[in-house]
This record gives structure tokens, sequence and C-alpha cells, in this order.
């Protein structure tokens, strides 16, 4: 739970700044085209904007030690490029480990699969590619960082992003089904 908390201060200063630079851009845009803006969509793309920083942080930043005094790990990492060898590897060896990392790798990009229809009203297919595109950065950048390249963490995290939509989608079902039956 340590861990958990540590990464949420981590984070949070990198979600901070990068909210704060998407406001005063949003506002310069705005005031420069004077259009109004939609807080029903603003809202979400600020949410997502932050969960995304977030993510990147832990995930495609250098990994930081603090030691003695705060230093930034850099070179190559470990790459796998066999599917499901991980997820076997700590499946059989290591549960704890396996669960954390099944669990983490979905969860972690659900919010992907659930903020890329919201915003821009695409469909699974979209959504999934997205997804997968964006693991793929992370995992490519990893490379430059001394963090793990693992193919399973790409197949994990498209799998959590599709959970995501089919969440969304569920979630959408349920509101037009209310506003329909408000209606009657």
């Amino acid at each position: 739970m340590d861990r958990i908390f540590g990464y949420i201060s981590y984070m949070m200063p990198f979600m901070l700044i990068a909210l704060v630079i998407y406001i005063i851009i949003r506002l310069i845009v705005v005031k420069k085209r004077k259009k109004r803006i939609s807080i029903k969509r603003e809202i979400p793309l600020m949410l997502f904007i932050s969960y995304i920083t977030g993510l990147l942080s832990i995930t495609a930043f250098p990994k930081v030690v603090f030691n003695d005094g705060i230093r930034l790990v850099v070179g190559p990492g470990s790459v796998n490029l066999i599917p499901f060898r991980t997820i076997v590897t700590y499946f059989d060896e290591r549960f704890i480990i396996f669960a954390i990392l099944f669990a983490g790798n979905i969860v972690m990009f659900m919010p992907v699969g659930f903020f890329v229809p919201l915003i821009w009203k695409k469909g699974p297919l979209f959504t999934t590619m997205c997804g997968l595109l964006f693991s793929l950065f992370i995992e490519i950048s990893q490379q430059f960082v001394v963090r793990n390249t693992d193919i399973d963490d790409l197949i994990l995290n498209t799998f959590g992003v599709y959970l995501g939509y089919l969440l969304y989608a569920a979630a959408k079902h349920i509101i037009n089904r209310s506003k329909k039956s408000e209606e009657l």
C-alpha cells in the first residue's frame, strides 16, 4: 500500500502542472477564437490529460532513486518479445507478483478505453487501437529509461483499454435507458 501512495505522490505534481498548462492554453485558444467552452467536454478532457500525464510520469520517465539525494537512472532496460512469457513465469513462480502485474496493467489502462470514446465519440476498434499505440509508445520509451519493455504489458494494457471501452458502453447504455424511462 505504501508503494501505491508513493506512486500517487510522485504523479501528482506532473498531473497538476499538466492541468494548469492545459487550462492556460484552452483559455488562450477560446479567447482567440471567441468560442464558448463546453463543460461537458472540457471536464472529461482535463481528467484524461491529467490521467495521461500521471501514467507517463510512472511509466515513461526515468526511474528516480532517493538513496543519497535524488538521482535519475537512465540507460537501456530489458526486453521480452515472447508473448505470455512474463505472465506464465510469474503465475508459476510468484503468484502475488502475477496478480499485481496482471491487474495493474489492465486497470491502469482502463481509463483510456473509457475516455477516448467519451471525448471523441469513437467506437471500440478506434479506441482499442489508440490504447495499443499509446501502450506501444510507453513500452518503446521504457527502453531508454532503464525500465522493462515487455510484450505482455502491451497485451494486458490493450486488454485493459478494451475493458474500459466495455465499461464506457455499459455506462452509456444505462444512462440512455434511464433517460428513456424518464421521458415516459
